[in-house]
């Protein structure tokens, strides 16, 4: 584990490349011009229901953020153990005979 108080990512998030920031600028400038879009599809009957029924929502989405969605546990239901191995074993266990001697 970690030291507390010692990061354990000391280097921070790594920095976006010129390229990716380009293009998330690029997006942004047309965030406007896409809500209008999604708004036309909303709006206007001519569009399927479905597409008016995802273009709300996206518009939703976007001004709201995404509902939180909860998840639905029985009482029965015991705690689950989950095991976090770190790095690969020095064999895949169905190549490893258990008679085999090192």
């Amino acid at each position: 584990m970690f030291t507390k108080g010692i990061s354990g990512n000391p280097g921070g998030r790594p920095k976006l490349t010129t390229s990716v920031r380009k293009v998330q600028d690029l997006a942004r400038e047309k965030s406007e011009m896409a809500i209008n879009v999604l708004c036309e599809i909303a709006n206007n009957e001519s569009y399927t229901p479905s597409a008016r029924v995802s273009a709300a929502s996206a518009i939703l989405d976007r001004g709201w953020g995404r509902p939180i969605q909860g998840i639905a546990i029985a009482e029965e239901t015991k705690p689950q153990e989950i095991v976090v191995r770190w790095g690969a074993p020095k064999k895949p266990e169905h190549l490893v005979r258990s008679d085999e001697s090192y």
